[in-house]
């Protein structure tokens, strides 16, 4: 007996499509291939193992989980409760039913299993460029699928394979996982899934369906990394002394390295552009750019009055700098240790009964 897992026979609509009833899954012979396995939440820690044939009672098992690398592999994703089926190459005679299944442990209850076919064709009638793509949060990817001529005729769907949902071209667009789903059939040879506004829910398996045969795809969204600004400072905030110098380097990407580049105060509303010396509140400004992701401001002979905000401007961008101006601390007093021969000696005469000696101290350098 059979005990179906999750996909045989069952049917869930979304618009005018329909979930794939069977999986035939479309494979090119001598290329590596990956195909998806799903099962059950309660069946994370189970065994997991691919087997071949077209009856259940009598298939052979080909590979288990976390086994001995074959002619076919397994990892399992407990979290996302699936399982995946590679190999290196196969060929047409490879052709027919596999089983995806999950070992129950329980004599009285059948694993859990159900079958696909698999279609090794050295042209494929149905294929796609690449079986994984990615894009970031909020961002778009397409994935182009493509037919043989004798499949022209046939349905086109992209079909999620978790929600086990499908979308029809004709519906044009619709919607998955909140992001916009477009499908647009060019009617020679492929059809275009676009996915817009991704998110990280978006990630997972799905097939380009055309006709009776499927080819999986993994789709992975990732939040995009932080993008480095256009136009930066090291510290927005400088600071010298009365007289001294400061210098200030401001940083800028490479769509800007042909923009005019400039100091400049706020207060006074006015700027300096690179490559020049001037007078500026009385202190001497010079910009040098270094051509190639960096110009330096350097501002001497410092006065009070220099204090205030100015901006590294490239082009369109300006960052904002604070420059604090202070009067330099006194240098600090100190008195010089006397040598030994300077060491003042205390010497104290005491006044005896009848002696006409004042009673008083006297000090004197002794030699020693």
């Amino acid at each position: 007996m059979i005990h179906t897992l999750i996909l045989t026979g069952v049917l869930l609509h979304i618009g005018d499509g329909a979930w794939i009833d069977k999986l035939n899954i479309g494979v090119k012979s001598g290329f590596p291939g990956i195909i998806p396995c799903q099962y059950v939440e309660q069946y994370q820690e189970n065994l997991k193992y691919w087997c071949q044939g077209m009856f259940w009672s009598s298939c052979t098992i080909l590979a288990f989980g976390n086994g001995p690398r074959s002619k076919f592999s397994i990892t399992d994703y407990p979290a996302q409760s699936i399982f995946t089926v590679e190999w290196q190459n196969l060929q047409p005679s490879d052709s027919g039913y596999y089983w995806c299944a999950v070992e129950i442990g329980d004599s009285e209850k059948p694993d859990a299993s159900y079958y696909l076919y698999l279609k090794v064709q050295s042209a494929p009638d149905v294929s796609v460029k690449s079986s994984s793509v990615s894009g970031h949060e909020g961002g778009n990817v397409s994935v182009q699928c493509f037919y043989s001529s004798g499949y022209k005729a046939k349905e086109k769907q992209w079909c999620k394979y978790k929600d086990q949902k499908c979308l029809y071209p004709k519906k044009n667009t619709g919607t998955s996982q909140n992001s916009s789903v477009q499908i647009s059939d060019d009617g020679k040879s492929s059809f275009t899934v676009l996915m817009a506004g991704l998110r990280l829910s978006d990630s997972g398996w799905y097939f380009c369906s055309v006709g009776d045969l499927q080819v999986p795809v993994r789709l992975t969204v990732t939040k995009p990394e932080p993008k480095a600004p256009d136009l930066s400072v090291m510290n927005s905030s400088v600071s010298g002394h009365v007289g001294g110098n400061v210098s200030v380097q401001c940083f800028y990407s490479s769509g800007y390295k042909n923009k005019t580049k400039q100091w400049c105060r706020v207060k006074d509303k006015s700027c300096f552009p690179e490559n020049k010396t001037d007078t500026f509140q009385n202190s001497s400004v010079q910009i040098s750019d270094d051509v190639e992701s960096s110009f330096t401001v350097l501002m001497t002979g410092l006065r009070l009055s220099d204090s205030g905000w100015y901006f590294c401007s490239v082009g369109d961008l300006q960052v904002p700098v604070q420059l604090t101006v202070t009067k330099p601390k006194p240098k600090d007093l100190y008195t010089t240790q006397p040598s030994a021969k300077q060491i003042p000696t205390i010497l104290t005469s005491v006044s005896r009964p009848g002696a006409n000696i004042l009673n008083k101290e006297h000090f004197c350098l002794s030699e020693t």
